[in-house]
């Protein structure tokens, strides 16, 4: 249908008024479009709608009088504030919410693993690889990583010939071995006695080698230093370092190179000392404090500092063998206990026998 020139006239003049009023934005051509401007449809632009927006500005955006421009731009801001400003601080509000429930759960994790680490005293376990060396049928010996065993000693004599004894006995095929004895004695008979004893055992077939300095520069440090500058060395692929007092089980290799052979990052084992007995007694100048102040004089030693449990007998005390296999229980597995003392009465753990009509009837420790 063809609108009459007159109505576009009439229109246009419509139009002109309420621009001069100030209450219709001018947009569109001047040339009789009678189509609605997109600027007309401001509110009806739907706020999930962004390219229809978009179509809203033309090139006579800024036309117009300052307060028709600042209308304009008035309702430009509400709709981009409503489509883009709005959404986006939604989107981050949202995502701070999200990430404060991450970080609350993270931290009443880190919590709950603290309080079980320190409640049960748990500890961070290294499982380390270890499996037995087998002859293999094709190399032979050969699968068997090259040792060097350093023994030094200085002035040892009273053990030097266990120590050697021992160490020559260790389970490992001969042709893998080196022992290398570093003597520093300056005592001629200490010297002499651990070269005879090298001596007989290399008679024995025993690969053994008996290595002096003309100085002590270092010390035990210097020796071990001085032993890896000999050219045998360079075909051993490990090193095994015992003091002049060790006592080696045979099979201390084969528990010990399997850690270093199957763990690559691994650098050093370190097996546990045994000790044997040791009976130590101590003559006091005077009696102050008589039994209490001998007591607390004895644990004055730097030796009681190793010591987990104390156990005290009177001189006319004898306890049978097996005392501290049944006393000492009682306070691994009762850490809030402090003493155990058994009394002679039925129904009590006899601790010990009467062989001396003397001995008292209390025993404590």
């Amino acid at each position: 249908m063809k609108i009459p020139v007159d109505s576009q006239d009439k229109r246009e003049r419509q139009r002109q008024r309420q621009r001069n009023r100030g209450k219709l934005p001018f947009v569109g051509s001047r040339t009789g479009d009678c189509s609605m401007s997109p600027l007309t449809s401001f509110h009806r632009i739907a706020h999930d709608t962004f390219s229809s927006f978009l179509l809203s500005l033309d090139g006579s955006f800024l036309l117009g009088s300052e307060d028709v421009v600042n209308t304009r731009i008035s309702l430009w801001w509400e709709q981009a504030r409503a489509i883009v400003v709005v959404p986006f601080f939604k989107f981050l509000v949202a995502l701070c919410l999200i990430m404060s429930v991450m970080y609350f759960v993270e931290v009443m994790y880190m919590g709950i693993v603290v309080a079980y680490v320190k409640l049960f005293k748990r500890k961070p376990e290294k499982v380390y690889i270890w499996e037995a060396m087998e002859n293999d049928a094709e190399c032979g010996s050969k699968s068997f990583p090259m040792v060097l065993v350093q023994i030094p000693m200085y002035n040892e004599k009273e053990v030097c010939e266990q120590s050697i004894a021992a160490a020559c006995r260790i389970s490992w095929p001969s042709n893998r071995i080196i022992i290398q004895v570093l003597d520093d004695s300056t005592d001629p008979a200490s010297k002499e006695l651990v070269r005879r004893e090298c001596e007989r055992w290399s008679r024995q077939g025993v690969n053994i080698t008996f290595e002096i300095r003309d100085n002590r520069n270092g010390y035990k440090a210097g020796a071990l230093r001085e032993g890896m500058k000999h050219s045998y060395v360079k075909q051993c692929d490990y090193i095994a370092i015992f003091d002049a007092d060790f006592q080696p089980e045979p099979d201390f290799l084969h528990r010990t190179v399997p850690f270093l052979i199957h763990n690559p990052k691994l650098a050093l084992v370190q097996g546990r000392w045994e000790f044997g007995v040791n009976i130590t007694f101590e003559i006091r100048d005077n009696r102050n404090g008589y039994k209490a102040g001998a007591l607390r004089e004895g644990m004055k030693h730097s030796y009681v500092k190793q010591c987990d449990y104390i156990a005290i007998f009177d001189a006319d005390f004898q306890p049978e063998p097996d005392f501290l296999h049944r006393t000492v229980p009682f306070l691994i597995h009762n850490p809030k206990l402090a003493l155990v003392q058994g009394r002679w009465e039925f129904g009590n753990i006899p601790y010990i026998e009467l062989k001396n009509p003397r001995i008292r009837n209390t025993i404590s420790y």
